[in-house]
């Protein structure tokens, strides 16, 4: 089915080139393959039987030439990419200065990178020698990948297949001969999201391995903490700091080799500074960790009145009907309704019951014993 896709497909391309059809959207198809660069030569294919004839196989799989983007070509470069031109090769004007140095760039991941986000961080870390840091993972020990999903270099869903085959019938009867009939053996509704891996990445001094199969981990691994958690700022401090400052910061045993020094401290706890104005900067305000992680506050303004519905709780300070637990006396506990004073944080409740809830509708109250 890919041999008589690509066949087609790439012939039709040919055909536009010169003159014969007008349909420029080929030359970003991946069954068009005279416009790609032959990694081996250095050169264009000639033909997608020069690219399809497998050089290599692993067991009953056969692999192709392996091929390179021809970022050169202004025509494919715009209809590849929505219209955006590596700066550099199509015109050949590019300064081919970086504004920032790699050692003064991080990138951060949470293990959920894939896809094109592999892509992007495979040239960052491996051809620009951008450092990685990892963030949360499982509570163990030792290393994490950045890139934890699909790292292949093209994803394809079962729709874009089943428009190229409708594609190639179109065009060639000899192709269709050998392709499923759309409506009969392939035709799959709401297939967007049917999706497979179309081709492999592979780095250029190990062509034997796609990168899906090699183990990828970061320079360094860093865990969660409540101060991290609930503000990125907080977070991409930390990374910073774990990288530049303090090595200790980064998780046991979860440094690479070939990144950061294996010989350092071990973190035993946050050392980053809290900001304090992040709230202002645009972000979520700071949740210290004595508030998220305290316990129970101290119940001290509740009135002895019991009630039964928020009406008989009518009084200043937005008082309202709870059912409370009370000490009845040290050994006993009891469950009471009473007014209870509404709040949304334990400062401005001034020794009343922290409600982590909205502030006119608070959901529980506890006592500390």
């Amino acid at each position: 089915m890919a041999d008589a896709t690509g066949n087609t497909l790439t012939r039709l391309w040919s055909d536009t080139s010169s003159g014969l059809y007008h349909d420029y959207h080929l030359v970003a198809s991946e069954w068009v393959v005279t416009d790609r660069i032959n990694a081996a030569p250095g050169q264009r294919f000639f033909s997608w039987d020069e690219f399809f004839d497998p050089n290599s196989s692993y067991g009953s799989d056969n692999f192709s030439q392996i091929g390179r983007y021809n970022l050169s070509n202004v025509v494919f470069d715009k209809e590849a990419s929505g219209g955006i031109v590596v700066d550099g090769h199509a015109s050949g004007t590019g300064n081919g200065s970086s504004p920032s140095a790699a050692q003064d760039i991080i990138i951060l991941r949470n293990g959920l990178c894939s896809s094109s986000c592999a892509v992007f961080v495979e040239m960052m870390h491996h051809e620009a020698g951008v450092r990685n840091v990892a963030v949360g993972g499982r509570p163990s020990y030792g290393l994490m990948q950045g890139p934890g999903r699909s790292r292949g270099a093209a994803l394809y869903s079962t729709s874009q297949l089943d428009t190229d085959i409708w594609n190639a019938r179109h065009h060639s009867k000899r192709a269709a001969r050998h392709l499923p009939h759309r409506r009969k053996s392939l035709f799959v509704t709401s297939a967007s999201f049917n999706l497979r891996n179309l081709r492999d990445q592979v780095r250029r001094d190990n062509t034997t391995m796609s990168l899906q199969f090699l183990y990828e981990p970061a320079d360094c691994r860093i865990f969660f903490t409540p101060s991290t958690w609930y503000n990125y700022t907080n977070l991409w401090k930390y990374a910073a700091d774990a990288i530049w400052n303090n090595t200790g910061l980064c998780v046991k045993n979860s440094t690479s080799q070939d990144g950061l020094e294996p010989d350092r401290l071990v973190y035993t706890g946050d050392a980053t500074e809290i900001i304090t104005d992040s709230f202002q900067q645009g972000f979520p305000p700071i949740i210290r960790e004595e508030e998220m992680f305290g316990g129970r506050h101290d119940l001290s303004m509740i009135q002895n009145m019991e009630c039964t519905t928020n009406r008989d709780c009518a009084a200043p300070g937005h008082f309202s009907f709870r059912m409370v637990t009370t000490c009845h006396d040290e050994n006993e506990r009891m469950v009471k309704s009473l007014c209870v004073a509404e709040c949304s944080s334990s400062k401005n409740c001034a020794g009343a019951a922290f409600v982590a809830s909205h502030a006119t509708h608070p959901t529980h109250t506890t006592k500390k014993w």
